[in-house]
């Protein structure tokens, strides 16, 4: 199993999850340049430690690096994380998600060296830091200990104590600062050659153990999904997918709320838009989870539920109430997708949020430009201005037809909810009690509560609108849909009549129903 870890040689951000951001970063500004100077030294002790080179790929650029493990990870490991603390490099553990920052160290000047005069030590350090000679008596005299140099590397460190002894004859001593440890040196590595293939006739391949074709098979998909710049397809489409399906439930509640307060108009297109938008993230997820065809089939039906029981509701004689349980259904698989979407784009490297990935690292995952606009965002605001202007002009077109068909009818009332029948009535009949529920979207959900079993089940429901005095109600259970009429004969507080199949019914107000246009 290949193990991945990237290496810093610039000073990285304290808190642990700002630094794989950071990184990600660092490698896209160091594009094609030559490692720094500390990566390469880090490149060729390693190399000289491990002659066989057991990592598929060493891939450094600037202050960024990365190093891919495939052999003797319990030997390798530990010497790249003792060779980065003694150099200063920041080590990150791609997998257990660990920062390994390293050990930093200050330089102690103690005096002259032994055998060296006060006044020599003093010239030849006066002259090596350019300080007057009397400011570097006092300095190496008295047997003072003085730090001149602190927060760097052990390298650096010595590197600096080895001059002043060289240079200056002055005596120093390292002390580690407050901070992460000094790790101990592990043991030296066995020496082992590099593994060597053997020469193969022309136009022959060698023979391939079962488990050598299946890690082939993983390694060349791997690849597969790499684009030029090292950005990873299969991970772009799970962060674009997260995207497509929030940004579509986050739509899917704001234009609820501003079409709330609007006269009830036509949503079927606007549901259908958002449940496309769903399908399409679900489609781009399960594909960056490589799910398999008949697992992603299943998934996206019990997403598009909601609208297939909407539709063959009707026909098989269901609920209002299945369609409820196919949204909650329809919901529950999405937060579990998103939810394994987020966790393979940690386990990656990537922070993620409410809306997954930042954007900036879903474009570097998709080889874009800083400047360039996501896929998902533009689907997102296509569709919320679409949604918007399909809403507001099938209401101005329904209000306009409206008026008109009254003028001609000799100004009789428009087709609308009224207000003063939105809410909950208990409502008593010759063949039983029943509770209706009357929204102000022309909405209408009843069950019977008491009384002779109805012949098309307790529970029914439809659209329902007021005109002439008379209640009209559209019973889309039954097949073919019944229309029904009732006359209002007389209207108290909280009560009315109304006349149907030749009874009096009488409807009792239980609750006012909550609604922005009608203000309660």
């Amino acid at each position: 199993m290949s193990y991945q870890i990237q290496l810093a040689s610039v000073t990285t951000p304290a808190v642990d999850l700002d630094v794989f951001p950071f990184m990600n970063k660092l490698r896209a500004e160091a594009g094609d340049a030559p490692p720094s100077a500390l990566l390469k030294r880090f490149q060729d002790a390693l190399a000289a430690l491990f002659p066989d080179t057991p990592w598929a790929d060493g891939h450094f650029a600037g202050d960024a690096g990365r190093l891919t493990v495939v052999r003797r990870r319990k030997v390798v490991v530990p010497h790249v994380l003792y060779i980065a603390g003694e150099l200063g490099l920041t080590v990150v553990d791609n997998q257990s998600g660990e920062v390994h920052r390293p050990p930093t160290y200050q330089v102690v000047l103690e005096g002259p060296a032994e055998g060296v005069q006060l006044g020599d030590a003093a010239a030849k350090l006066a002259a090596l830091m350019r300080k007057p000679v009397t400011e570097m008596l006092a300095l190496l005299s008295g047997g003072r200990r003085t730090v001149v140099k602190k927060g760097v590397s052990r390298f650096v460190a010595e590197q600096y104590a080895s001059a002043l002894r060289e240079r200056a004859g002055c005596r120093t001593t390292l002390a580690h600062e407050a901070g992460p440890a000094p790790r101990e040196k592990p043991p030296a590595p066995a020496i082992v050659p590099a593994p060597t293939v053997a020469e193969q006739p022309k136009n022959a391949m060698p023979p391939m153990s079962p488990a050598a074709k299946v890690e082939a098979q993983i390694e060349s998909r791997a690849e597969a999904t790499l684009t030029a710049n090292g950005t990873d397809a299969e991970l772009f489409d799970v962060a674009e997918g997260i995207r497509l399906i929030c940004c579509a439930m986050v739509l899917g509640f704001v234009l609820r709320g501003i079409l709330q307060i609007m006269p009830p108009i036509p949503k079927g297109f606007s549901v259908l838009l958002l449940v496309l938008m769903q399908f399409y993230g679900v489609l781009r997820l399960t594909s960056g989870l490589r799910f398999g065809g008949p697992v992603r089939t299943g998934l996206i039906l019990a997403v598009v539920s909601p609208i297939i029981v909407g539709v063959a509701g009707p026909f098989l004689h269901l609920s209002l109430r299945s369609i409820d349980a196919s949204a909650v259904v329809s919901f529950l698989v999405m937060l579990v997708l998103g939810n394994m979407g987020s966790r393979r784009l940690k386990k990656a490297g990537y922070r993620t949020g409410l809306f997954g990935a930042s954007k900036a690292d879903v474009r570097y995952l998709g080889g874009m430009g800083d400047s360039d606009r996501l896929q998902s965002t533009k689907l997102a605001w296509g569709t919320f201005f679409l949604v918007f202007a399909i809403n507001i002009t099938s209401g101005v077109t329904g209000g306009a037809n409206g008026s008109a068909a009254s003028g001609e009818r000799g100004d009789a009332p428009a087709l609308v909810a009224p207000c003063e029948y939105v809410g909950t009535w208990v409502v008593e009949k010759d063949s039983g009690k029943y509770e209706y529920v009357l929204s102000d979207d022309g909405k209408y959900y009843a069950v019977q509560l008491s009384g002779n079993p109805r012949a098309g089940g307790a529970e029914f429901g439809g659209h329902w609108t007021f005109a002439q005095n008379t209640l009209l109600w559209s019973d889309e259970n039954h097949i073919p849909t019944l229309i029904t009429k009732n006359r209002v004969t007389s209207t108290e507080a909280n009560l009315f009549t109304a006349l149907g199949e030749g009874s009096l019914l009488v409807f009792k107000l239980k609750e006012r129903g909550r609604s922005l246009r009608c203000k309660f």
